[in-house]
């Protein structure tokens, strides 16, 4: 049946034609066939017009009262016994981005759901997504009102099992009593949960060929077979594979918020450190920890971020671009080109000098570090997170599994080697290792980047290399980042990094800067501010 709502005291045929066009331009569960049953008002009365068309599809109509006048409109099934329930469509997860599909229960909780699509879903589930229809226009309290989200499986989903990509960790887990705080944040603000999404294990920066316990999604971008990325490669392959999800959550701790977005051509935004409660979301380490979002609109992340954080008021964008000198150019020569007219163009738009800047000679000076950044840090970002890893999840864990089922669990290689690492790291290395990235951040926070109308940093985030998932490894290093990566810049500092997919980082709480100066970006044509889905981006 289709629930019919209007506020005129009459419907005619023109008013029907154009809302029926309406439901089938912006939702994808509605078809004709909801059109045998039509429920309206029962003060609402229909034109001759409109009843002759009715009749002529065979159309029953419907005039209520009571509670069914408070549903909104769009399509339902209408039961035997009178109950009235919302429909659901299913998809088929082809790139296998799913862990577990949901949809809503009772009392804000979730219910996992099982199944195939059709017998031909070579083992991929079926995900449910309820009409849009179901939800009012975006308003100031919702300006996520409708939007489907997926959910990284590191985050507690009320009802749903955090797995966090180990069958270790479900088998000792139990459904989650209350959402993250962050995800709750947003399913305040409008947002649909449709299900979580799969992670690494134990959302450590895994490739393809490391996935022991599950199969890594694939990436639907190109060749369908180039790496998704990291711990986020669920939240990543999905948004970018499907038109019926818009948005999804992510964390990063070494780059998996940013990783991902490039891979999968997607927006996604690293936040200043410590803006958003990372309660309810398995840790890494409090020090970097963020959450975040992927989509495939920097509009509905600016809309997403806008409501979601706090940010500094700015005055105006930046008129300086930082190009870092140890960052530029890229090792693959061909994507220069695009580089530079991409920065060519925000300087024009920004009215910007592009100043190419030796952030290591910044830090010697004002530091008093001669050795430079990358021999000052040594291993400090491993030391910090390895001991972190161990501390605050692995000793507790293992000693739960051992105390029920006699034995320790089974845990990856890399995991492994980074548990290993952490359980020989001292209080004092680990004293020594925040010391040097407090050293780090201060420098950065005063001497490069130190307020939101001062300046961007630009950095090529990828050099847009091939990255199969059929690759093999090197074995697993516990020294993550120990080279200082482009990417290690802003989880040092704490500020805000945008991939877009080229890397732009601001100040510390200047996220809404950042956020607006893409999405007038994407409003100059400077990028293009909506990629599709599925193998090609535009």
């Amino acid at each position: 049946m289709l629930s019919f709502s209007s506020n005129s005291s009459s419907i005619n045929i023109d008013e029907l034609e154009a809302t029926i066009a309406d439901f089938e331009k912006r939702d994808d569960v509605y078809s004709s066939s909801f059109l045998s049953t039509i429920v309206i008002n029962n003060y609402t009365r229909l034109a001759e017009s409109v009843e002759e068309y009715l009749h002529s599809i065979a159309a029953t109509i419907l005039y209520h009262s009571g509670e069914v006048t408070s549903l909104p409109s769009g399509p339902y099934l209408f039961h035997p016994s009178g109950n009235i329930t919302k429909v659901y469509r299913l998809y088929w997860d082809y790139n296998f981005a799913f862990e577990t599909p949901v949809v809503e229960g009772h009392n804000g909780s979730y219910v996992p759901l099982t199944g195939a699509v059709d017998i031909e879903a070579n083992g991929a589930l079926s995900v449910a997504v309820p009409s849009r229809l179901y939800y009012p226009p975006p308003s100031k309290e919702k300006p996520l009102s409708g939007k489907r989200l997926v959910v990284k499986d590191n985050y507690d989903l009320k009802g749903i099992r955090t797995v966090a990509g180990s069958r270790a960790i479900r088998q000792l887990s139990s459904p989650a009593n209350d959402n993250a705080p962050s995800l709750q944040k947003l399913i305040d603000l409008g947002a649909v949960v449709v299900g979580k999404v799969k992670t690494t294990q134990v959302a450590l920066g895994e490739v393809p060929a490391d996935f022991v316990d599950q199969l890594a999604p694939f990436n639907p971008r190109g060749d369908n077979y180039q790496s998704p990325a990291f711990s986020s490669c669920g939240t990543g392959a999905g948004v970018a594979s499907y038109d019926w999800l818009d948005f999804g959550t992510a964390s990063d701790t070494g780059g998996s918020i940013r990783l991902p977005s490039k891979a999968n051509g997607l927006f996604g935004l690293r936040v200043t450190n410590e803006s958003l409660s990372t309660a309810g979301i398995m840790p890494q380490s409090p020090i970097f920890d963020v959450p975040g979002l992927l989509s495939r609109s920097a509009l509905l992340l600016q809309t997403a971020y806008t409501h979601w954080l706090s940010s500094k008021p700015y005055t105006r964008f930046p008129r300086r671009i930082i190009l870092p000198t140890e960052f530029w150019p890229t090792e693959n020569a061909t994507s220069m080109p695009v580089f530079e007219s991409f920065l060519s163009k925000l300087s024009t738009y920004l009215n910007a000098t592009l100043d190419e800047v030796s952030t290591n000679s910044s830090f010697k000076t004002h530091t008093h570090h001669s050795e430079g950044i990358q021999p000052f840090l040594q291993s400090a970002y491993s030391n910090i997170t390895n001991y972190d890893q161990v501390r605050l999840w692995w000793r507790p864990f293992n000693a739960a599994y051992k105390s029920k089922f006699g034995r320790s669990p089974y845990i990856g290689p890399v995991p492994a080697s980074r548990i290993e690492r952490g359980e020989t790291l001292t209080q004092d290395l680990y004293d020594d290792a925040l010391a040097r990235v407090g050293t780090y951040r201060s420098w950065f926070r005063q001497h490069v980047l130190p307020s939101c109308e001062e300046a961007i940093l630009v950095y090529p985030l990828g050099a847009g290399l091939e990255e199969y998932r059929d690759i093999y490894p090197e074995p697993p290093s516990a020294v993550f980042g120990g080279t200082y990566p482009a990417t290690f810049m802003s989880v040092l500092s704490g500020v805000p990094d945008y991939a877009v997919p080229i890397g732009i980082m601001t100040a510390a709480g200047c996220d809404k800067m950042l956020v607006d100066l893409v999405a007038k970006m994407s409003e100059k044509g400077l990028l293009v501010g909506e990629v599709k889905a599925g193998q090609r981006m535009y």
